[in-house]
């Protein structure tokens, strides 16, 4: 069974904070329902951890990593928002941390999934983030490159599924369309459901699609229920998605599962008219959240335009989060205020002459 590797990549030469480290973690992994026991460090590393059944070291090395180590990694569509910065990272990080989870082969008790080991490595890659601020991330599963930013804002997330499942955006064949369309695949998910999943050409946003085949995994892995072929499921209010078995055939050994949308902007009632008797309903409202976010970020763009961009990328890539943007819309308009203030009260400047120290003297000149 291969580990579960993720590399933090430094420009720098950053202070290394390793004390405590373990006892931090436990309380990111209680949310899991894990606990870490702290071992002696393998020869190389600096960190060592057993929970789960599985063992997690971290090693730090001055030296870069081979090029290689990275090829296709910026074709993700995470990466593609800030490929140039990525790219500039890969030539010149000097030195890199490595964490590394593997399976605890004399741990009998436990019995590690692949789910666990990535949710291990991807708090303690986390961790290690929020401590010494990376230029890059490089998540070898899924082989997806990010920004030491794009990566922070995934900490809240206990799962990142976008991070596990890369995606591909398939442009559609057609050409001289009035509208685009495309397809989306995640191949990464065989190793979770069995079968890759596919998104049929449409011509729905790609981060739509990319949030449907999304919800479809992780409701077919944490709730164990995969939808039945042919039936169907959305959230309330929103789109309605079939999902199709299909069979293995020469490109696809193991079949795949196709999603479709089958109509827009469906009744929210069960059985109603416009929707199919047999639906699953998801909580999420992706559809409200999406608007809501968007509004937000282009509201930001007038105001501070950097703020507004990262906001639109966040959102693309990550997916909609009406807390995160409006939280990060209101911290930034809040500082900008403080700095500006601070900056007009310091300035010096001495605005009028009635601040002025010394009066006008007059006089009247002799005839």
């Amino acid at each position: 069974m291969t580990s579960v590797k993720a590399a933090l990549l430094f420009v720098g030469n950053p202070t290394l904070a390793i004390e405590h480290f373990v006892e931090s973690l436990n309380v990111r992994l209680a949310v899991l329902g894990y606990e870490a026991e702290e071992v002696s460090p393998e020869t190389g590393s600096l960190i060592c951890f057993r929970a789960e059944g599985v063992t997690v070291t971290v090693s730090c090395k001055s030296t870069p990593m081979p090029a290689e180590y990275f090829k296709d990694s910026l074709l993700s569509p995470l990466s593609k928002p800030m490929i140039g910065v990525l790219a500039e990272t890969l030539s010149h990080h000097t030195r890199h941390m490595m964490v590394s989870v593997s399976e605890n082969t004399a741990d009998d008790k436990h019995q590690s999934t692949l789910l666990t080991r990535l949710q291990l490595a991807h708090a303690t890659t986390c961790q290690l983030a929020q401590w010494h601020i990376p230029a890059a991330v490089h998540w070898q599963q899924s082989n997806q490159l990010l920004t030491g930013a794009q990566y922070l804002e995934l900490n809240s997330e206990t799962t990142p599924w976008a991070l596990f499942a890369r995606a591909k955006i398939i442009p559609s064949a057609k050409i001289d369309q009035m509208v685009r369309s495309h397809s989306l695949e995640l191949a990464d998910t065989i190793d979770f459901i069995g079968r890759p999943i596919h998104f049929r050409e449409s011509d729905l946003p790609v981060d739509e699609m990319h949030a449907v085949a999304l919800s479809f995994l992780r409701n077919a892995v944490v709730e164990d229920s995969s939808i039945a072929h042919g039936d169907t499921f959305g959230p309330k209010g929103g789109n309605i998605y079939r999902v199709t078995y299909i069979d293995a055939f020469e490109d696809m050994p193991n079949g795949m599962f196709e999603l479709s949308v089958v109509q827009k902007d469906a009744d929210t009632a069960l059985g109603g008219p416009a929707r199919p008797s047999k639906a699953t309903v998801f909580g999420s409202t992706y559809p409200d959240e999406n608007k809501r976010s968007f509004a937000i970020s282009f509201l930001m763009l007038a105001v501070l335009p950097p703020v507004g961009a990262l906001l639109l990328v966040s959102n693309i890539v990550f997916g909609s989060n009406v807390w995160r943007t409006g939280m990060v819309a209101l911290a930034s308009v809040a500082l900008a205020v403080l700095v500006g203030t601070y900056a007009f009260m310091n300035s010096g400047l001495q605005t009028t002459a009635l601040l002025a120290e010394d009066f006008i003297q007059s006089s009247v000149l002799p005839n």
